[in-house]
């Protein structure tokens, strides 16, 4: 078996490093605002969970920022 050695990468500044590039370009990032809010939706109703002992619905994220 062939074992490939990685160097290690500090999540969140290639995380930052990705969106300042995708900024500067005129790109769009791989994970976008709606992601973001997507994921701590569910971390939020995870935290709820955990302190209540019940079950909770992660709420419907809109596509689209209000205005």
């Amino acid at each position: 078996p062939v074992e490939e050695v990685f160097e290690p990468v500090h999540d969140f500044a290639a995380e930052i490093e990705h969106f300042a590039r995708s900024l500067r370009a005129g790109e769009r990032p791989v994970h976008t605002h709606v992601d973001g809010t997507r994921v701590l939706a569910v971390i939020l109703a995870a935290y709820e969970s955990e302190r209540t002992g019940a079950r909770v619905a992660v709420p419907p994220v809109a596509e689209h920022a209000p205005r």
